[in-house]
């Protein structure tokens, strides 16, 4: 087109013809920014911002020298790269071809950010997927998307799991609050949509939120009755707690992070942006994003606090180290004299900020083992619980009553994990407690049927990944019924003969599963070297003249083989007693607690 200019046509093709169909990447884009931050052990990402104040001219070509001498600066301490479109799109197609030829400097194995704050429907959404990720366009690796369209308008740019796509969710700017954190009435699990809503939050929301209009009037008396509440729109406070919307709505940020993180991540290619100037949102959106990687702008001129941020937004991954939150920073560095010292200086800086958020969390846990405690709680046990929340999978608005006829103040349903990301989610979750100290020995991952065989997938395909250290297990299954053509039998997929096999499932009830399973195995000429599940409700029967014993102490008093959960009882009893902060409704851990010392095995 006329814009684009045959030049910069020339140019684009030159860019995109350095990524060869045998170098295009296998891994997802979170994969291959890991990569990165683990190549050069730093989370800072350079903002490439040719402000037109701090160039010798406005021009393009002047823009260009601008950022050339900033990635020549930083290149040894540079995670990834943020050019703003906006600084170039200004030159018109001067500037476009500007960008052409800054992205052309940047590595292929360095991860780019366009921050171009796309979104749209339709054809035009695929239009600026296509002109922001594509080989037809500027082949960047990652872009900025403002997701308040919704799933369609955000499909194209997430088709391609090697293309990463960043997600607006809490921005830095003092704005954002306008809507970014208006609260929601329904709470996080409802599926209520303004076509489907229900009866109740309909009329919370019409209630307590001035931004609604009232139905109109059917009568004299709805009429009276309207202006008699009216008062309670404008002042929700007066509303007794039964009128107020449910526990747990979150504000319009936090759905867009559960959303991204359950929904929309399927690829593993998923980001969030938000701000470094609101750590107390991070922390939140990191309650319903466990998983995610975060892009925290607001580090530097606009004064985000660096060491909060990091404790509220970072994870600590298998490999022991603090990840997942890119810090961009632009003139911090830009307007110094010297960029390369400052982008060393910045890395630095998050890195103790990095080593002393997962240092505590380590010492902590570490004292609590060293003392025997048993409410010890790690940090991927702890987010383990946060992701089960914020998908419904773990509740607490019970009592909930058991088969045993217990009055449990939770309820755990594993089946609710049930979209791709979520699966996925959870066998990372899985292959932490898989691969924490001491490590279980095993050859290969068998699922009983039904529930046991996607996760056992899931978990040998965490397990082979680079976060994990690459380990292709063998997985194996078995049929509720024998086959009699083909390969014939139960058993599907590894052999088990003379192989150290580990057995996954969700939970242990009663143990009838797991011990049909150990039978399986054992007819097969396996040895069971271990179970990992996710939940240990770590409760005794409901028989009190048996042993004081859970179904997992049986399991392993029976077959002398260890049974790791993901989390248990005590971890939440330890996450509700305040080692880790909670959304979840008051009087939440006092009950666990209570539970706990009632029924409890530990």
């Amino acid at each position: 087109s006329p814009f684009f200019g045959y030049f910069s046509s020339l140019r684009i093709k030159e860019h995109n013809s350095q990524v060869t169909s045998t170098d295009r990447p296998t891994m997802n884009f979170s994969e291959q920014l890991q990569a990165r931050v683990d190549a050069v052990d730093s989370l800072l990402c350079v903002g490439l911002d040719p402000h037109v104040g701090e160039l010798p001219e406005p021009t393009a070509a002047a823009a260009v020298a601008f950022c050339k001498r900033l990635v020549e600066a930083t290149l040894p301490y540079a995670a990834a790269y943020k050019p703003n479109m906006a600084f170039f799109e200004r030159f018109g197609a001067a500037g476009h071809e500007a960008l052409v030829e800054v992205l052309a400097m940047v590595p292929p194995d360095v991860p780019v950010v366009l921050d171009a704050k796309r979104g749209d429907i339709g054809s035009t959404s695929e239009a600026y997927a296509e002109a922001c990720l594509g080989s037809a366009g500027l082949g960047c690796s990652s872009v900025t998307v403002n997701p308040y369209m919704g799933t369609d308008s955000l499909e194209p740019f997430l088709k391609d799991p090697s293309k990463g796509c960043w997600l607006l969710c809490k921005t830095s700017n003092p704005g954002s609050n306008d809507l970014q954190a208006l609260p929601l009435a329904e709470p996080a699990g409802c599926s209520c949509t303004a076509n489907t809503q229900s009866p109740r939050c309909l009329a919370l929301s019409r209630l307590v939120s001035p931004g609604f209009g009232w139905p109109a009037p059917l009568n004299p008396l709805s009429s009276s009755l309207l202006f008699l509440l009216s008062p309670l729109r404008i002042m929700p406070h007066l509303l007794p707690p039964s009128w107020h919307p449910p526990q747990g709505g979150g504000a319009v940020y936090e759905r867009v992070a559960s959303l991204a993180s359950s929904k929309w991540n399927g690829n593993g290619n998923v980001g969030l942006v938000v701000g470094a100037t609101d750590t107390k949102a991070m922390a939140r959106v990191r309650a319903q994003a466990p998983g995610l990687w975060v892009l925290a702008p607001g580090v530097g001129f606009q004064g985000g606090d660096l060491a909060a941020a990091c404790d509220a937004g970072l994870f600590v991954n298998a490999a022991g180290k603090a990840t997942g939150v890119l810090f961009p920073v632009s003139r911090g560095i830009s307007k110094s004299a010297d960029p390369a010292a400052a982008a060393l200086g910045l890395r630095d800086q998050i890195n103790a900020a990095r080593a002393a958020k997962h240092a505590s969390q380590a010492q902590a846990g570490q004292a609590k083992r060293q003392k025997g405690d048993p409410d010890a709680v790690a940090p991927y046990q702890a987010k383990f619980i946060e992701f089960a929340m914020s998908r419904q999978v773990l509740r607490f608005d019970g009592p909930f009553t058991l088969k045993s006829g217990r009055k449990s103040p939770y309820f755990f349903n594993a089946g609710l994990f049930s979209t791709g990301a979520a699966v996925a989610g959870l066998a990372r979750f899985y292959a932490e407690a898989v691969s924490a100290a001491p490590a279980l020995d095993f050859e290969v991952i068998f699922g009983p049927a039904y529930k046991g065989i996607p996760l056992a997938t899931a978990l040998g395909m965490a397990l082979a990944s680079p976060d994990f250290g690459s380990k292709d297990y063998g997985v194996a299954y078995n049929r509720k019924e024998a086959k009699d053509h083909g390969e014939g039998g139960t058993l599907v997929g590894a052999s088990l003969a003379g192989k150290k096999v580990l057995l996954v499932d969700d939970v242990i009830s009663a143990g009838t599963a797991i011990r049909e399973a150990v039978a399986l195995v054992k007819a097969q000429g396996g040895v069971v070297a271990g179970v990992v599940i996710a939940l240990d409700r770590q409760e005794r029967g409901p028989d009190a003249s048996a042993p004081r014993e859970s179904a997992v102490m049986s399991v392993e008093r029976e077959f002398g083989c260890p049974v790791r959960s993901i989390a248990g009882l005590s971890n939440l009893t330890a996450y509700f007693a305040g080692a880790v902060s909670s959304t979840a409704a008051p009087g939440t851990g006092e009950a666990i607690a209570a539970y706990r010392k009632e029924y409890g095995v530990c």
